[in-house]
């Protein structure tokens, strides 16, 4: 087990996310259990909450859904300025079009994917040195 990390954004913004839903922590075992088939327990929220334990991508990428956020806001990445461009890009614009084209299922396997991406890291753009200062 880690030793408690103060600089961890996941636990503090976990808490607060808990909190202004209104959730316990047994409230909220108990949804996130329902709704993932999930195996959250109390003591694995409390070592989330202090900073003793960091949860797996996959558990957050969960977290994230369960509070409708982004799983960049849980972890503390600053979000690079220029991500909401004024018009689509040529390859927004031919994932919208491939969007469009598929039925439920398949618009919803084609955003958990590039929801995996993200979640992983490996794929995320870095923000220009400076640009998101006063966000870290």
């Amino acid at each position: 087990m880690k030793t408690s990390n103060p600089d961890s954004h996941f636990g503090r913004t976990f808490r607060q996310l808990r909190e202004a839903a209104g959730l316990t922590v047994e409230e909220f075992c108990k949804q996130y259990n329902s709704r993932f088939d999930g195996r959250m327990n109390k003591s694995t929220v409390s070592r989330y909450e202090n900073n003793l334990q960091e949860p797996m991508i996959s558990t957050v990428k969960k977290v994230a859904i369960f509070f409708s956020v982004d799983p960049s806001d849980l972890l503390g990445y600053p979000v690079c300025a220029s991500a909401a461009p004024a018009a689509l890009s040529p390859q927004l614009q031919a994932l919208a079009d491939a969007l469009d084209q598929l039925n439920d299922e398949g618009q919803e396997k084609l955003l958990d994917y590039a929801a995996d991406l993200v979640a992983g890291g490996r794929y995320i753009k870095t923000c220009a040195p400076g640009l998101d200062q006063a966000q870290a």
